[in-house]
Order: C-alpha cells, then sequence, then structure tokens
C-alpha cells in the first residue's frame, strides 16, 4: 500500500512540475548573456513549444548573435497576443544577426508558418560571398511587422533572390509591413510575392531607405492594394539595365504611392503593371521625385492600369529614354494632371495602343519638356512641339513647356518662372507637397515640392 502511494505522490509532482513547465510566454524577457536565455534559439525554441497568453516581448542583449533561427507557428498568437522582437537598449546599432547562409538554407532569420511578430531595431548582416538572404518568410504569414531594421548585404552585379534582403515569399499572407528600415547592398531589397489567386491584403511599405541594390530595391506582386510612401530609394553607381526602383506586379484596390524619391539608377524609377484602382476609390500616385539616367522609361506604366490618379509628379530622365511612358493596354479611367515630365533627348511622354478607349479620361495641366527633337510620341508618330502633340491627341490643352530648372538631377526641386500658377486646383485630394506642407486652398500644387499662387 505504501509502495502505491509512493507511486500516485511521484506521478503528481511530475504532472505538476510538467504542467508547471508548459505554461505559456508571457510578457517580457531577456536574451543573450545573462538574460532569460542565452541565445535567440533557445528563446525561440520554447517560444514555439510553449506557446503565449498574452503580448510577448525578448529583448536582446547587446552583442552579436551569430545563429541562424527559423519562427515557426506559436500556439496562442493573435492581434492580442503579439510577439516582438528588438533590441533591450532600443538602438539599431547595438544588436548584430549574423550567419554564413548555406544554398540549402540561406537565411538568418525564416518566418514559416509564423504570423503576430514584430522584428525591428537590430542589424542583419549575411556573411558569405553568394547566399546572403537576411531574412525569408514562407508558407502563411500574417500579421507580421519589419521595422527599424539595417540590412547590410555584400555589393554584387548578380542577378538572383538568393541575395535578398528581406524576401517574402508566402502561400498566402496579409498585413505584412515593411516600415523605416535601411537596407544597403544586395541584388533584392524587399521583395513580396503573394498568392496569385488570393493577393495579399494590407501591405505597408513606408519610411523605407533603400541603397545601392542592383536590381530589384523593391518588388511587389500579386498585392491587394497597399501604401507605399515615403521611402528613399538610390542607387549611386551601374545598376542593371532593366532596373525597378519600385517594381508593383498584378496589384488590384485601393493603392497609394505618394511622396516618394527614388532616383540615380539605370533601368525603371518606377513600373507598374497590371496595376488597378477602384471606380469609387481610384489609387493615388502622387508628389514623387522619380529619377533615371537610363534608356528606358523613367516611369513605366504598361498594361491594365486603371482607376489611378497620377498627380503633382516630378519626373527626370538624363539620358535617352522617355520621362514618362503609358502603353494602355486594358487600361480605362486615368487621370494624369499636375505633373512635370522632363527628358534628356527623349520623350516626354509616350503613350502607346491607340485603341484603349477611355484609358486616359484627363491628361492636362502637365509640364512637358524635353532637350530632344520630339516632346511626345503617340503610338508610332511623334511629335516635336507641344501645340503639334494637343493638335493630335486632344491631350494637354492646358499644358506647358518649359525646363523645370531642377535643383539637381535628383533632387526635383523646381524653380522655373513658367510654370507657376500653371497647375489645376487638387488640393481636396493633395493637400501637401512631397515635404509634407500644407497650405491654404487658395494655393496651388504645380510640380511634388511647390505650392503655387494660383
Amino acid at each position: 500500500m505504501l509502495t502505491k502511494l509512493r507511486f500516485l505522490f511521484l506521478n503528481v509532482l511530475l504532472f505538476l512540475a510538467g504542467h508547471l513547465m508548459a505554461q505559456p510566454l508571457s510578457g517580457t524577457y531577456t536574451v543573450g548573456g545573462g538574460g532569460s536565455y542565452a541565445t535567440l534559439t533557445t528563446a525561440v525554441a520554447d517560444l514555439i513549444s510553449k506557446g503565449v497568453n498574452s503580448p510577448v516581448i525578448f529583448k536582446l542583449k547587446t552583442g552579436t548573435f551569430n545563429e541562424q533561427v527559423i519562427i515557426g507557428a506559436i500556439p496562442g498568437a493573435s492581434t492580442t497576443n503579439l510577439i516582438t522582437f528588438e533590441a533591450e537598449s532600443g538602438n539599431v546599432q547595438d544588436v548584430l544577426l549574423t550567419f554564413p547562409s548555406t544554398s540549402t538554407n540561406n537565411y538568418v532569420i525564416r518566418f514559416d508558418n509564423a504570423s503576430f511578430i514584430t522584428f525591428r531595431n537590430v542589424r542583419i548582416e549575411p556573411t558569405g560571398p553568394t547566399y546572403t538572404r537576411g531574412i525569408h518568410a514562407i508558407n502563411t504569414i500574417n500579421n507580421v511587422t519589419f521595422e527599424n531594421l539595417r540590412i547590410t548585404l555584400p555589393a554584387t552585379t548578380s542577378v538572383t533572390e538568393e541575395r535578398a534582403a528581406i524576401l517574402v515569399r508566402p502561400s498566402l499572407s496579409t498585413n505584412i509591413r515593411f516600415i523605416n528600415n535601411t537596407i544597403t547592398g544586395g541584388s533584392h531589397g524587399i521583395m513580396h510575392v503573394g498568392n496569385n489567386t488570393n493577393p495579399s491584403p494590407g501591405t505597408v511599405f513606408t519610411g523605407n531607405t533603400i541603397t545601392n541594390v542592383h536590381y530589384r530595391p523593391a518588388y511587389f506582386q500579386y498585392m491587394a492594394g497597399g501604401i507605399f510612401n515615403s521611402n528613399t530609394i538610390t542607387h549611386s553607381g551601374s545598376s542593371y539595365s532593366d532596373y525597378y526602383g519600385l517594381g508593383l506586379d498584378n496589384t488590384s484596390g485601393y493603392t497609394e504611392i505618394q511622396r516618394n524619391r527614388i532616383t540615380g539608377a539605370l533601368g525603371h524609377a518606377m513600373r507598374l503593371y497590371y496595376f488597378g484602382g477602384i471606380d469609387t476609390q481610384p489609387s493615388i500616385i502622387a508628389n514623387n521625385f522619380f529619377h533615371s539616367n537610363s534608356s528606358y522609361a523613367t516611369v513605366y506604366l504598361i498594361y491594365g492600369v486603371t482607376y489611378t490618379n497620377i498627380y503633382h509628379n516630378s519626373i527626370n530622365n538624363t539620358s535617352t529614354g522617355e520621362a514618362f511612358h503609358f502603353n494602355r493596354y486594358q487600361s480605362v479611367d486615368n487621370r494624369i494632371v499636375n505633373n512635370i515630365f522632363r527628358a534628356n533627348t527623349g520623350y516626354a511622354v509616350e503613350y502607346q495602343t491607340s485603341n484603349a478607349v477611355n484609358s486616359i479620361v484627363e491628361s492636362d495641366y502637365n509640364n512637358l519638356f524635353t532637350s530632344g527633337s520630339f516632346i511626345g510620341r503617340n503610338v508610332s508618330t511623334t511629335y516635336g512641339t507641344l501645340n503639334e502633340w494637343q493638335t493630335a491627341t486632344g491631350f494637354e490643352a492646358n499644358a506647358v513647356s518649359f525646363d523645370p530648372q531642377y535643383q539637381s538631377d535628383i533632387n526635383l526641386y523646381a524653380s522655373a518662372p513658367g510654370i507657376a500658377s500653371a497647375g489645376k486646383n487638387l488640393l481636396s485630394v493633395v493637400p501637401a507637397d512631397i515635404d509634407g506642407a500644407r497650405e491654404r486652398l487658395r494655393l496651388v500644387l504645380v510640380p511634388a515640392n511647390t505650392v503655387l499662387q494660383r
């Protein structure tokens, strides 16, 4: 009898110990020497094993974490029970995540069916010459935020996703946010490819600085709308010839592209392909600086662009390409107003596909300028002067043609007096300029940076 009691008592103790050990995580934990967890790997293993029952924060101590970590599905995670990984000091320079990746395991951090996570305020620097992904996300990914990360990749002339700072290729995704990150080098900067039958809603790409990425600094495909505002994308060397500073393909739903500065490279500053707004809520592309030194168009819209308002953008091509190119196939109900299209020797504007009825319902009050022989091309016919362009196309009845006298090739602050008071009042739609300056309604924006007396 005594033996049975001892056996029962031992089982109870084991049950209680196991129950206590398996309690979900809750609250704040430190990671690193002397912390709650010695390594990020052990912290994540415990997180996945135990789950959470309230918000959880992992604070990474100052130092270097030479680890390769997979963050999987987390029991109990939700919009209420969010998980945050961040530098304990709050200083992004204090925590470095690094690892020598391989062809079969190319990442420092991988998100695999991981959701409801914020990853912020750390540096990521993959080592090795070839396989240098920083973050890789696969399978179902929902409600994940990448914020204030500093990701540095080796400079490259290769065109491959193996050298991407943040590569998000989920089977399904919602609410993926890229906020205030700084990315340097590599082939791809931030790349998010959703599901072609279930596009990704809730994408936010704001406040990021991406420098000297060779091929695709910022590329998004299969999105259900999104916010793409206030980013700076530059290249100071020789990028790939078919470079897209910002590329959006097969995106439908209300989308904002505002106050971006995308300058300095070959290829396209921005390329949109099958980019659709909503008839009751048109997408807006406004107050951006777009520059390229390219034989390609600086801004390139190709096929299926619908219900989009293109207002107050300053565009500059300093080579032989067009400033603005729109192939209107399968496009409908777009408005192009109060922009500056400046080309060097190429066309200020080029429109292709003549049978696209109502593809452009308004193209007016723009400033079209080139130092070349032809201001525009419509399908196969070129036009040397603004007057010829107006007569032939029926567009630009209130346009002007002056050299905007930009501050520099990439700082597209215009100073030409000829464009003063040349714009249409759109302050109800675009109430501030690229720098966020707000003016009285009696003032009218013409280029992206200037509010002028009407």
